[in-house]
């Protein structure tokens, strides 16, 4: 049932042929990218436009670290992005590089088969949630199909049950 309509603080939409709207009133988004299937840099730059544009916060997941090989091309990709990095995606002592300008903190590394990432993922949503519980916050993860979105959020909320398919 609809309680009462917001006013919108933000709109995020993606466009083809026609603007199709993702989700209003965003607080956040993760941008989940892997190395299967490879990334698409377009991608990510259209994300990370649409964020900018409309004043939401974006993180990045590093998703499938355990798929290494992949997981390090796509890792190395994104250093060549935002060369600023100066190839140290860990280094948080660093001044403000362009990365950290642009996006609201380090890329997350992430692998669904084991826990690596998840107290990181968990620790970010906990800092977008403030103090509360998370019920008026609104998150999205946006990525490509077969990213791992959907075995990412069975993942940090094991009792929601997300259909997962093959890729």
């Amino acid at each position: 049932a609809i309680h009462s309509i917001l006013p919108r603080k933000n709109i995020f939409f993606r466009k083809d042929t026609k603007t199709k709207v993702i989700s209003a009133n965003l607080d956040h988004i993760f941008f989940i990218l892997s190395g299967q299937p490879k990334f698409s840099p377009l991608l990510l730059f259209s994300v990370l436009t649409r964020a900018i544009d409309q004043n939401i916060p974006i993180s990045i997941i590093l998703n499938k670290k355990d798929l290494r090989k992949e997981f390090l091309i796509t890792k190395k990709m994104l250093l060549s992005l935002f060369p600023s990095c100066s190839g140290n995606l860990e280094s948080h002592n660093k001044k403000l590089s362009l990365f950290k300008k642009l996006f609201s903190s380090e890329p997350i590394e992430n692998s669904n088969k084991t826990e690596d990432g998840t107290k990181e993922i968990k620790k970010k949503i906990k800092e977008i949630c403030g103090e509360k519980n998370c019920n008026d916050k609104a998150i999205c993860f946006v990525g490509q199909s077969g990213s791992g979105k959907s075995s990412l959020i069975k993942k940090i909320i094991p009792d929601k049950n997300q259909r997962i398919g093959k890729i």
